[in-house]
C-alpha cells in the first residue's frame, strides 16, 4: 500500500479475458465472479471489485477495444465513481458500458445482497440481464429536452416552471421510439407573481 492511495481492487484469477466487469466493493466483485463462473458465462469476464467509490480500477491489462461493464451503487458517490471510471477507461480505448443502476431490484443494493438472499444462480441471471441492457458510457444519461433554468423539481418526474409568462406543472416524459427524455408543460394559470 502507498500512503495517500486507495486499497487495491480485488481481481478475479486469470485476468486475461477480453471482457471486464468493474464493480464497487471487493466482496461484490467476488460475488459477481462466483455467479459468472457458476453460469453459462464462465470464462468470459475478468472481474474487479474496487475498494469503494474512492478507488480506481486496475487498467493496465485493459486493451483498446475491449468491453468494460461498470456497476456502482446508486448514491452520489457511486454516480461520481461511475462517471470517473467510465471516463478513465474510455481514455484507455475501452468500450465502456454501464449496467443499469437498479440492476438488483427494489431494496437490494448490491451483488452480495442478491447472492446472500437468492443465491448465485439468481445473481448470474440478473447480471446477464444487465449486460443485455447496458448503455454505452455517455449515453446512459441523455439530457432532458425542454429543461429551463429556474425550474423546480420536488420529485424526479414532476416539477414547476414558468413558460411564456405562465406558471406550469412540468412532467418528465420519454419518447417511446428514440428513448429521449422530454418535459411536458401544463399551464396552471396565465400569469406569474
Amino acid at each position: 500500500l502507498v500512503k495517500g492511495q486507495s486499497t487495491p481492487a480485488w481481481c478475479s484469477p486469470h485476468h486475461t479475458r477480453p471482457a471486464h466487469i468493474v464493480t464497487e466493493g471487493e466482496f461484490n466483485g467476488v460475488a459477481i465472479w462466483e455467479a459468472l463462473e457458476a453460469s453459462s458465462m464462465k470464462g468470459l469476464f475478468n472481474v474487479q471489485g474496487v475498494a469503494g467509490s474512492e478507488g480506481l480500477p486496475h487498467m493496465s491489462h485493459v486493451k483498446t477495444g475491449e468491453e468494460v461493464y461498470i456497476y456502482t451503487d446508486e448514491d452520489e458517490a457511486g454516480k461520481k465513481a461511475r462517471q470517473l471510471w467510465g471516463d478513465v477507461l474510455s481514455t484507455r480505448g475501452a468500450v465502456v458500458k454501464h449496467l443499469p443502476p437498479a440492476l438488483f431490484g427494489e431494496g437490494l443494493k448490491d451483488a452480495c445482497d442478491v447472492a446472500g438472499g437468492q443465491g448465485l444462480e439468481a445473481l448470474g441471471a440478473l447480471i446477464l440481464q444487465g449486460l443485455q441492457e447496458a448503455k454505452l458510457h455517455g449515453e446512459e444519461e441523455k439530457p432532458i429536452q425542454g429543461l429551463v433554468s429556474g425550474d423546480v423539481w420536488p420529485s424526479k418526474k414532476n416539477g414547476y416552471g414558468v413558460r411564456n409568462g405562465a406558471l406550469c406543472a412540468l412532467a418528465e416524459g420519454v419518447d417511446s421510439e428514440s428513448g429521449d427524455k422530454y418535459v411536458t408543460e401544463e399551464p396552471l394559470c396565465n400569469f406569474t407573481a
